[in-house]
């Protein structure tokens, strides 16, 4: 079941979506404060690591002081191919998962989806920017790195700007609801909802994060929250 999109364009905000108090934060970063360092990078820090071990170029995923955003802290994706499977699993039913992202793209480049935010094979798959013509913002319910559902078109996405991206998933009822906010290119706000989108899956927990992009866009993330409801 794939849900009809709700509006058309990019920049990768998920929106919270009101279903009670959070009992804890299984996994919470910002990148804001330590252990991240400015300037650094995050490999080997609070269990990010790369996926594939004969890399070393550690430049690829680095924080840094984002001067569209106040010179405040975010981490900075060029080309970076990481996971963290450090954090304790999730132990509820019912998980929430938040995302802060954004992306600065040029007008060409490679199609596809070169901005992946995935989650352990969740059902909604993986939070992608696809820089193809007729790609943009968006998530993936394969997981696989291609296709998926496009929310906001690239003219449309405001570059350098956070979207937040929440999704709140319901093993027991095997339904997930997905928000996704932020500020079109013209300035007008945008929201797209999707809700009781249904799935099958045997897993019932969240224990790893991946993170891929492409060289040609730079990506970065604010607040990573994965939550026990």
């Amino acid at each position: 079941m794939k849900p009809d999109p709700q509006g058309v364009g990019w920049a990768v905000v998920v929106a919270s979506v009101l279903l009670g108090g959070v009992v804890r934060a299984d996994y919470f970063t910002s990148f804001a404060a330590s252990p991240y360092g400015l300037n650094q990078s995050i490999i080997g820090v609070d269990g990010w690591e790369f996926r594939v071990t004969n890399r070393t170029d550690n430049a690829s995923a680095r924080v840094v002081a984002v001067p569209w955003n106040n010179e405040k802290p975010a981490l900075l994706l060029q080309g970076a191919n990481l996971k963290n499977i450090t954090f304790k699993p999730t132990t509820s039913d019912r998980v929430k998962v938040t995302v802060q992202l954004a992306v600065n793209f040029p007008d060409g480049g490679p199609p596809g989806n070169q901005v992946r935010v995935g989650f352990h094979a969740l059902p909604f798959g993986e939070l992608i920017f696809d820089q193809g013509a007729a790609g943009g913002l968006g998530y993936n319910g394969s997981g696989f790195g291609r296709g998926g559902t496009i929310v906001l078109r690239k003219n449309e996405i405001q570059q350098n700007s956070f979207y937040t991206y929440s999704v709140l998933v319901d093993f027991t009822k095997q339904k997930y609801d997905i928000a996704i906010t932020g500020t079109k290119s013209d300035g007008t706000p945008f929201e797209y909802k999707a809700a009781g989108v249904a799935f099958e899956s045997k897993l019932h927990q969240i224990k790893q994060i991946y993170i891929i992009t492409g060289s040609q866009v730079t990506a970065y993330l604010g607040t990573i929250a994965i939550e026990s409801l």
